[in-house]
């Protein structure tokens, strides 16, 4: 069974665009399984997923979501980078350090140390090194990465 999305790019620039991702009151992502239609991208990824579970593998090959990593002396696949990484230790143990210094992207900007991803990196410079630093969010608005007080 294949599931498509009635996915049209937009620019942000496309005043027909509103602000909730609909088309001119249309919404974006419709099932081809049902009637659910819905103009955010998560919240169709989870109906496909909930409602109709056979066909969710297949939804996620079409969408380029099911595997972004694949391991380069073997060919495994694998959806996330820590997953890779957990291969890689198990099975190809030598490589590991090639894998790392190729992999690990984000730096620490006190003390140098990488880290795999941007969040790690983060929270490696708030619990190690009492900095928080404030983000922009894909939204536009900005969090803060000091932890709340609670009065």
């Amino acid at each position: 069974t294949e599931i498509k999305t009635d996915i049209e790019p937009i620019s942000l620039q496309d005043e027909s665009v509103e602000m909730n991702g609909e088309r001119n009151g249309e919404k974006r992502y419709k099932c081809d399984l049902c009637d659910f239609q819905e103009s955010k991208f998560v919240p169709f990824k989870k109906h496909t997923r909930d409602d109709h579970p056979d066909e969710y593998r297949e939804f996620l090959i079409q969408n380029n979501l099911l595997y972004k990593y694949s391991c380069e002396y073997c060919k495994e696949q694998f959806t996330s980078i820590m997953q890779l990484r957990d291969h890689i230790l198990k099975q190809h143990e030598s490589k590991y350090v090639d894998f790392e210094h190729k992999f690990k992207g984000f730096k620490c900007d006190v003390c140098d140390e990488q880290f795999f991803s941007k969040v790690s990196s983060r929270n490696h410079e708030r619990l190690v090194h009492k900095i928080f630093k404030t983000e922009k969010q894909t939204n536009g608005k900005y969090k803060s990465g000091k932890p709340r007080t609670i009065s």
